[in-house]
C-alpha cells in the first residue's frame, strides 16, 4: 500500500513513515512463532522499535552513523559500485537478451558510473522507450535534491561548484563566492556527507561524488538564478583567471549564452574560432564562427558584423 496516503494535513513524511513502521513491528510481534521475519525499508530510524522483538530486519540507507546509537546487533554490508567492466558485461548481457537497446548501452554505462541504484533507473528509462539518457531520471531527482538539502547552508556553495563543473578548482570557487572561510566550511560539510571528494593527486581540486549530483544541483536552481550565477562565474573567470579564458574561450562564450547574454558571447566565440583556425582545427573553427553568428542574430547586432562573420564562414 502507499503509506503517504495515510498522511494527515499536519503530518510530514517522516511522521507517516514512523507510524507505518510502528504498525509493522506491532503486527510482526503478534504473529505466532515469528522468530525471524524479513522486511525491507529505506529508513532505519525506527529500528529501535524492534529492539525487544526477535526480528531479522533488512534495511537500506545512505551512509550514516545513526545505527551506532541503537542497541541492536547490526551487521553492515556496504554496496560498492560495479567496476566499469562489470557494468559493461551486465548491460551487454541485457542487450543480447533484447531487454535494452544496444545503442543505449554505452550511455547507461557512462551515466550510471556503476552505482546500482542509478544503473537501475537508467535501465528503467531505456525500457520505457527513452531515446536518449539526457537529464536526471525523475525517480532520482527528488532523492538527489534531498541529499543536497541535507547539507544545510552549504548547499549554496554546492550550487556555485556545480556551475564550475563536475570537477572544480577550490581557488576558482573561492573567487566566485568571495568568502574563503565560508567555502572551506561548506566543502568540509559536503565532503562529510559524501557529496564531493578531493581529486586524487590534486589537493586543490574537488569533484562531485557522482555526475548526477552535479546535474541535480543545476536542475534545482530556478532558470533566472542559474542565468544570473552563470554570468557571475563568466565575469569572475575573465577578471581573475585570464589563463583559463585564453585556454578555453568557448567555455566563457557558453556561459554568456546560458546567462542570456548573446552580445557578450560573440566576442568569445570569435576568440575560440580564431584559436582553432590558428591550430588548423578548421571544422572546430567553423563551428565556433557558426555559434558567433547565431549569437549576433539573437543580439540583434549591427548587420555589418553579421556580414563579417558570414564572410568568414564562407571561406571554409
Amino acid at each position: 500500500f502507499a503509506p503517504l496516503a495515510l498522511r494527515t494535513a499536519n503530518e510530514d513524511e517522516a511522521a507517516v513513515a514512523g507510524r507505518v513502521a510502528e504498525a509493522l513491528v506491532a503486527l510482526l510481534r503478534r504473529v505466532p512463532d515469528a522468530t525471524f521475519r524479513t522486511m525491507v525499508d529505506r529508513a532505519a530510524h525506527w529500528l529501535d522499535e524492534a529492539a525487544e522483538a526477535q526480528l531479522l530486519v533488512v534495511g537500506s540507507r545512505e551512509p550514516s552513523d545513526a545505527l551506532a546509537t541503537l542497541d541492536l546487533d547490526v551487521a553492515r554490508i556496504e554496496v560498492e559500485r560495479f567496476t566499469d567492466q562489470q557494468t559493461k558485461r551486465f548491460l551487454e548481457s541485457l542487450s543480447d537478451a533484447g531487454r535494452v537497446p544496444f545503442g543505449l548501452v554505452e550511455g547507461i554505462r557512462a551515466r550510471s558510473e556503476g552505482v546500482p541504484l542509478y544503473l537501475r533507473e537508467f535501465l528503467r528509462m531505456a525500457r520505457d522507450g527513452a531515446a536518449t539518457l539526457d537529464g536526471v531520471p525523475e525517480t532520482l531527482q527528488s532523492l538527489l535534491e534531498a541529499r543536497l538539502a541535507a547539507s544545510g547552508d552549504a548547499i549554496d556553495v554546492a550550487y556555485w561548484a556545480a556551475l564550475l563543473g563536475r570537477e572544480f578548482s577550490v581557488e576558482e570557487l573561492v573567487a566566485v563566492c568571495g568568502d574563503a572561510a565560508g567555502v572551506e566550511a561548506a566543502l568540509h560539510e559536503l565532503e562529510r556527507l559524501d557529496l564531493v571528494e578531493t581529486v586524487r593527486g590534486a589537493p586543490d581540486r574537488r569533484a562531485f561524488h557522482h555526475a548526477l549530483l552535479q546535474q541535480s544541483a543545476l536542475l534545482s536552481m530556478l532558470d533566472a538564478e542559474r542565468r544570473r550565477r552563470n554570468r557571475m562565474v563568466a565575469e569572475t573567470l575573465i577578471a581573475s583567471f585570464p589563463h583559463r579564458v585564453e585556454a578555453a574561450p568557448e567555455e566563457i562564450a557558453r556561459r554568456f549564452e546560458e546567462s542570456d547574454s548573446p552580445a557578450r558571447a560573440v566576442e568569445y566565440w570569435r576568440l575560440a574560432a580564431h584559436s582553432s583556425d590558428r591550430g588548423a582545427a578548421t571544422e572546430e573553427a567553423r563551428a565556433h564562427y557558426g555559434k558567433a553568428l547565431e549569437s549576433l542574430k539573437r543580439a540583434d547586432a549591427d548587420p555589418s558584423l553579421v556580414s563579417e562573420i558570414e564572410a568568414l564562414l564562407a571561406g571554409f
